[in-house]
């Protein structure tokens, strides 16, 4: 009985290790920077491309740029892309280095149709005639893209280094051949990828995002680990909304705590205090929760359009002062901003007044850049600013306003119906896709009058979510947007 039991765990671990690298992900570099997974058949699925006016348009042009002798063939491709011999139900992986190696990975299903199918490129003029050495198939594709296959994983790649042609081709080659071991697959990243379950979903490398700058800028040795920071994200299209949740994540767990510290030490949770805060019905509207010493010096003065506006008004008001007494949410709604000078108010809690004492100084000194400043009421003013432009400010209580039109209201209603996904977030925007839409008269973005909204929130220290609603509740937004 021993032995049996000895032969059948040793039988299983030969079947593990042979097939090891049989996982077609297994392609994908552990080095990569970027990976993108994307589940092609429940994108076809849910955005019924085949009825879609972008599928007849496609195979309405195909006898212009196809040879009359190939055209069956590949209206048949498009009729059962099956016959391509990729698994079109496993996900498609794209994923880049560092190096500027780029690659696509897709799973093979059957090696004969696949080789069928690049036989067809071939006679197409788009690919070189294809060559088999120890198992791997490969032509080159339009001169620059390598094709190569095996008979579990099909892979697009190129090489934008100075490497050589034959360079590049084995290093394609050695991914193609690679164990678990030396793959992304393998990792802890890739897991939190897949486990998403998603449309489209994504791994972004600290490296990429520093380089960019789309999250941070360089940082004193304190905050250094601000630049050490990934994303993991994923795309879902469900019926009447696309959402994106992107998790920022730092290395490790130190990190993960001085992050939690940092952005919980800064953002307040949202109150809703605004919640009504309108000039009329507002095509954007958004709110923060925020302490407004570390937005103004860590946010708002790195940004160039913005700190040249704060010190125009610096000549009128001590707009640092108003900002740094900030402690609490800070909304705003912007409007008529497509053609014309947008409308702008904002309204913010602030912990203390002081500045109010320098209103009489303010009056006089501005004079001397040709502006003065009237009172409306005990504490509202207005800035006349030169060429009719006029900034209205005042605060009541603790609550301190601006804008470009008159004092805001708090009788509408126009976004209480998302208030509690508001309450529980630390940033929120929402536009309103309808009247943005009624703004522009563009046929290209004419899909705007399908759509009703567009969210960005902060939910925690680590997530942000993006949030697209259509008007059509019960269809799903990607078979609305591709109709």
């Amino acid at each position: 009985m021993k032995k049996i039991s000895s032969f059948i765990i040793l039988l299983v671990a030969l079947l593990l290790t042979s097939c090891s690298n049989d996982d077609y992900r297994n392609v994908i570099p552990s080095d990569a920077s970027f990976v993108v997974g994307v589940n092609l058949g429940s994108l076809a699925e849910k955005s019924d491309i085949e009825h879609s006016k972008y599928m007849h348009l496609f195979q309405a042009s195909l006898s212009t740029i196809v040879p009359n002798d190939e055209l069956d063939d590949v209206r048949e491709l498009i009729d059962r892309p099956e016959k391509i011999g990729l698994d079109l139900t496993a996900p498609v992986y794209f994923f880049g280095t560092a190096g500027n190696q780029i690659g696509l990975v897709a799973k093979v299903a059957d090696h004969d149709d696949v080789e069928d199918f690049v036989d067809m490129l071939h006679d197409l003029d788009v690919a070189s005639r294809p060559k088999e050495k120890s198992g791997v198939t490969e032509c080159t594709l339009i001169d620059e893209v390598l094709c190569l296959y095996t008979d579990r994983a099909f892979l697009l790649y190129v090489d934008q280094t100075s490497l050589s042609k034959e360079a590049a081709r084995k290093l394609a080659t050695q991914l193609l051949n690679q164990g678990a071991d030396d793959s992304f697959a393998n990792t802890a990243n890739f897991d939190r990828m897949e486990e998403a379950s998603a449309d489209i979903s994504y791994y972004v490398s600290a490296d990429v995002i520093s380089k960019s700058k789309l999250l941070v800028s360089e940082r004193t040795s304190k905050d250094s680990w601000l630049n050490d920071l990934f994303v993991i994200g994923s795309l879902t299209f469900d019926s009447g909304r696309a959402l994106m949740v992107n998790n920022i994540l730092p290395l490790n767990e130190a990190d993960k705590a001085k992050m939690d510290e940092y952005v919980l030490k800064h953002l307040r949770p949202i109150e809703g205090r605004y919640l009504k805060m309108q000039n009329g019905p507002s095509p954007v509207w958004g709110c923060l929760g925020v302490d407004g010493k570390w937005l103004l010096d860590e946010c708002l003065k790195d940004n160039n359009d913005i700190k040249g506006t704060l010190f125009m008004l610096e000549r009128c008001v001590d707009i640092e002062q108003m900002l740094r007494s900030v402690d609490g949410d800070i909304t705003f709604s912007i409007g008529n901003f497509i053609f014309s000078e947008p409308n702008i108010s904002a309204m913010a809690r602030v912990k203390e007044t002081k500045f109010l004492s320098d209103v009489d100084y303010w009056q006089k000194s501005m004079k001397d850049y040709g502006m003065s400043m009237d009172r409306l009421s005990d504490n509202d003013y207005v800035v006349h600013l030169g060429d009719g432009k006029r900034l209205y400010w005042g605060v009541n209580d603790k609550d301190l306003y601006m804008s470009n039109i008159g004092r805001p209201t708090l009788d509408s209603d126009q976004w209480s119906s998302l208030a509690d996904d508001i309450k529980s977030s630390y940033f929120y925007l929402v536009a309103d896709l309808q009247q943005i839409g009624d703004m522009i008269d563009e046929e290209e973005l004419a899909f705007l009058k399908s759509l009703d909204k567009l969210i960005f929130k902060i939910k925690n220290s680590t997530e942000l979510d993006i949030e697209v609603t259509s008007q059509n509740k019960e269809e799903n937004i990607l078979k609305t947007l591709l109709r």
